[in-house]
């Protein structure tokens, strides 16, 4: 909840802002707090994030936005630099607003996002 009513693009500072917010409390039932003990910094959350695709990061050189859904760690370390976007689907869930992503024609008539 701590994504919910926001806007779905963020610099990495901003994700690491919330996350933090809700690392540092100590107001959840002990799974939860076990998890997060295990998880024990920011960086270590969005790489988690990252790794079940919740969150995406902005490739530099495209522009586009890559995502992981397979359980890995990120095979590069984020920077300050990065732009994090909260997968598509989750944004109705969190009631996101400000839709960064542009419609731009695909082959065929079909609308595609980049």
């Amino acid at each position: 909840m701590a994504f919910a009513n926001g806007v779905p693009q963020m610099s990495l500072g901003e994700v690491t802002q919330k996350i933090n917010e809700v690392i540092t409390k100590d107001v959840y039932e002990p799974p939860v707090q076990q998890e997060m003990a295990l998880l024990n910094n920011p960086m270590d959350m969005i790489r988690a994030l990252y790794s079940v695709g919740f969150i995406g990061i902005r490739d530099h050189i495209t522009g586009s936005f890559i995502f992981c859904h397979d359980g890995h760690n990120p095979t590069r370390e984020f920077t300050r630099e990065d732009q994090i976007l909260i997968h598509p689907c989750y944004w109705m869930a969190l009631n996101l607003t400000r839709c960064p992503l542009k419609s731009v024609s695909a082959p065929f008539g079909v609308a595609a996002f980049l």
